[in-house]
């Protein structure tokens, strides 16, 4: 087989390190020893589908801060007190939370991007909202490459990082479920 001019020889049908993120699958035979088996394969990067990502990363973080609003509203400064209004106990979890996302992204194993250099903005009420002027100019620097490479939310260590902060709230005889549930 050949990729740019070089040529490569493998064992197996089935070649993963020749172009990094592609796999390539040989299928079909030669004629005859005579006729070797020619064809031309064209890869492309696909279709860059990051701003819908990050407006859909805005719209998940924007539901747990207004839900997290909702769940503990004061009593005495509205008619609707929250049904966690006097269990604090989430209050941790939602520090650590904002602070996880202003930690921004981790690609690439160890380079940082904040939001904000994604397009990414806080506004005043604690909530997020899209900016096309910084998204687009973060575009235009490989954006779509950077988050390719595997990108990390609020990443301290390769075990500790916004996922695993959140499945530890939510998992059986977690934050949620000792504060939260029947007891």
């Amino acid at each position: 087989m050949s990729v740019n001019g070089v040529s490569y020889t493998r064992s197996s049908n089935t070649i993963t390190d020749i172009i990094s993120n592609a796999t390539i699958k040989l299928v079909g035979s030669a004629v005859n020893s005579k006729t070797p088996l020619s064809s031309t394969v064209e890869l492309a990067k696909g279709t860059d589908n990051s701003s819908t990502t990050i407006q859909g990363l805005i719209t998940a973080y924007n539901d747990v801060i207004n839900l997290y609003k909702t769940l503990t509203q004061n009593p005495s400064l509205t008619t609707t007190a929250g049904s966690l209004s006097t269990d604090k106990s989430l209050l941790s979890f939602i520090s650590d939370f904002k602070q996880r996302f202003s930690d921004g992204v981790t690609y690439a194993e160890s380079s940082k991007m904040s939001f904000n250099e994604m397009g990414i903005s806080m506004q005043i009420d604690g909530t997020l909202k899209f900016d096309s002027i910084k998204y687009t100019i973060a575009s235009t620097n490989g954006l779509q490459e950077k988050l390719r490479s595997g990108a990390i939310v609020g990443k301290r260590s390769a075990t500790d990082t916004l996922k695993s902060s959140i499945n530890e709230v939510l998992k059986f005889k977690g934050t949620i479920d000792t504060n939260v549930g029947p007891h």
